[in-house]
């Protein structure tokens, strides 16, 4: 599932403002044991770095990390646009150092302007961020770049660093203490890591990297400027509210385009220009979905219409709400009551459903329990008490719905202290849950980018007029990185249809 943002903006400035995070890629990495400390010569820098875990260690993190990054985004599906990023990014890892790891590029279905890396040699490019490259040497300088943090092992020198802190040791210790270095749990490690991001220093270097990898398959470097042109508006356009991954830890992009207009001037290797590929690259994204998907849900106001499993839920007015993959939550204005919708494991019934997750959830204890009717649909409910590791003490509802072979489990509670102040709105919403049949509310398809030629000079604001977008004209300049002032030379451009979302 995944907010859909268009609609009244007031309620999605409300909503993106409240936005519960994704769950962070470093809770993935758990579990995992360093090795010996040493300083390792890293094959793509050529400087040496921190290093307490091994390669097969670091290829394990990323093995398990990748089933439960598809499972938090969603793989894209579209086949033949993932075949196409995964076949440059095997071509340029060809290019690069640490051969031998398990290449892996994934496009993500998700809306945010982002790509990353975790250790091992998966690399991960949102659907949002190919929504606005314009060639195909614009896609390899970031796929270069997160290639350059893994070849540079980034992720390993984090680790090892909180894993030096968490032992409380020295470098004295690191530089050969008596007895080596102790084995220590990388568990949670990952989180502070990774939700900290890299440093500046590991994405400048990340940036030389990438801008090696591009120029050895002959991509034009100067494209590697035009990314960060185009970060840096993705940033203008988002403010605080939203901005793009890339621009939560790295250098800012003039900074960075800086860099490398100075590198390109001292590059005696670039005789001629390098490869555009600003035609091949439109051509796999045309049909490309644009924002949000509204087929997996969407908000009109404080109703949650999900198209694709055919429910509708009403939350309390007022509350801040936000559709993830996994759930749809709400939280109450003062923050001090939460509804979450999940899908049960669709086994058995409604009250099979209740039994099992109240005797699987440890602290958590039933009070009262009955059989339902909720429009129409066989239901469960129970009340709860529950009380966490820290002794804090919740009270709330439970109500598992099934629908057309699904168990929806809608769970609405808070603290012992606030609950008598939420209860009732927490009724409210566990009971609307319904099927929703309305065409005109199941009938939704998301926005796309369709790819239009323009034949002679052309004023953006005739292209708007020739070829009207659904979308406001800054963004639909942003993704042609052109100036709303400017005049189109004859070509390729992507323009936004559909995505328009019915009002109840």
């Amino acid at each position: 599932m995944t907010v859909r943002e268009e609609g009244m903006a007031d309620d999605r400035r409300r909503r993106q403002r409240a936005r519960i995070p994704r769950l962070g890629l470093a809770l993935l990495l758990t579990g995992l044991v360093g090795s010996v400390a040493s300083c390792a010569l890293n094959p793509a820098t050529g400087g040496r770095q921190l290093s307490l875990i091994s390669e097969g260690e670091e290829i394990q993190m990323g093995r398990e990390a990748h089933p439960q990054i598809l499972a938090t985004f969603g793989e894209y599906p579209d086949r033949r646009l993932s075949q196409y990023v995964e076949l440059l990014g095997l071509r340029m890892a060809s290019r690069a150092e640490r051969l031998n790891l398990p290449w892996t590029f994934t496009v993500v279905d998700d809306e945010v302007v982002n790509a990353f890396a975790v250790p091992g040699g998966f690399i991960y490019l949102t659907r949002g961020i190919l929504a606005h490259f314009t060639s195909e040497a614009q896609l390899a300088a970031v796929l270069g770049h997160e290639i350059g943090h893994v070849t540079a092992r980034h992720s390993v020198t984090q680790l090892s660093q909180v894993q030096l802190a968490q032992a409380g040791l020295g470098i004295g210790a690191i530089l050969g203490g008596p007895g080596g270095a102790p084995v220590v749990n990388l568990a949670g490690a990952g989180f502070q890591v990774l939700s900290l991001g890299f440093s500046r220093d590991h994405e400048r270097e990340s940036d030389d990297l990438g801008y090696r990898y591009m120029s050895l398959l002959g991509y034009d470097p100067q494209e590697m400027i035009d990314v960060f042109a185009m970060l840096g508006r993705v940033g203008d356009l988002s403010g605080s509210e939203r901005a793009p991954g890339w621009l939560s830890t790295h250098p800012h992009p003039e900074d960075r385009e800086l860099r490398i207009r100075e590198r390109i001037a001292s590059d005696s290797s670039l005789a001629e220009a390098g490869r555009v590929g600003r035609e091949a690259y439109l051509r796999q994204i045309d049909g490309l979905i644009y924002g949000d998907d509204p087929r997996k849900g969407y908000f009109v106001e404080e109703d949650f219409y999900h198209p694709e499993l055919a429910f509708h839920l009403r939350f309390p007015t007022g509350w801040s709400t936000v559709n993830q993959p996994s759930a749809v939550e709400a939280s109450s204005p003062e923050r001090d009551a939460v509804i979450v919708v999940t899908l049960e494991d669709p086994i058995g019934s409604a009250d099979q459903a209740r039994r099992r997750f109240f005797s699987e959830i440890q602290g958590i204890r039933q009070n009262d329990v009955s059989q339902v009717d909720v429009n129409g649909l066989d239901a469960s409910w129970a009340s709860f008490s529950a009380r966490d590791a820290q002794n804090n003490q919740f009270q709330g509802e439970a109500l598992f719905v099934a629908l057309d072979g699904q168990v929806y489990r809608i769970l609405g509670y808070a603290p012992r202290g606030a609950w008598s102040r939420n209860r009732e709105a927490v009724g409210a919403a566990l009971r609307s849950f319904e099927r929703e049949t309305r065409p005109e509310m199941l009938d939704v398809e998301p926005a796309r980018i369709r790819i239009v030629e323009v034949e002679e000079p052309l004023p953006f604001v005739r292209f708007l007029e020739r070829y009207p977008s659904s979308i406001p004209a800054e963004r639909v300049a942003l993704l042609n990185q052109v100036r709303e002032t400017e005049v189109l030379e004859p070509g390729l451009y992507k323009q936004i249809v559909g995505g328009v979302i019915p009002q109840r």
